[in-house]
């Protein structure tokens, strides 16, 4: 009866990460998308993507809110880091609301050959007061 848990485990573990490895393997660099309406209150989607050409890391998000919020600004703070979780620095910028939809894009030269990551810090604004705050993660890109 051990002998049977023990196996049951391992298969459960197998698949847990062959699932997450899965998830990664398109190569796009997307690691956050979240789609849960019940999670933000002004927010259909959002979703993050770090992209290398070059020595330059783009980070690209793009959020959908709802058609009733009152959103129609976005400030997204990118913090890059490399694979290891070493910090290299930071990038903001200011979008505005187009058809229910923004998508902010900041750079980062890179200094060094690696692999790297994203995290976006995103807050919606309706003029200069905050609605919603979050934060999404990218995957990993290589230079």
């Amino acid at each position: 009866m051990r002998l049977k848990k023990t196996i049951i485990v391992y298969i459960m573990l197998v698949a847990l990460i062959l699932s997450t490895g899965m998830a990664f393997a398109d190569g796009t660099g997307t690691a956050a998308s979240e789609t849960d309406a019940n999670r933000y209150t002004h927010v259909n989607s959002a979703n993050t993507q770090l992209s290398i050409s070059g020595s330059t890391a783009t980070c690209k998000t793009t959020v959908i809110k709802t058609s009733s919020s009152s959103a129609n600004k976005m400030v997204v703070t990118n913090y890059y880091y490399k694979s290891s979780g070493t910090y290299i620095g930071s990038s903001t910028t200011t979008v505005y609301n187009t058809n229910n939809l923004f998508v902010a894009k900041t750079n980062k030269t890179l200094n060094s050959h690696g692999t790297y990551y994203a995290e976006a810090l995103v807050k919606l604004y309706h003029n200069s007061q905050l609605l919603e705050s979050f934060t999404l993660v990218t995957g990993n890109a290589t230079y």
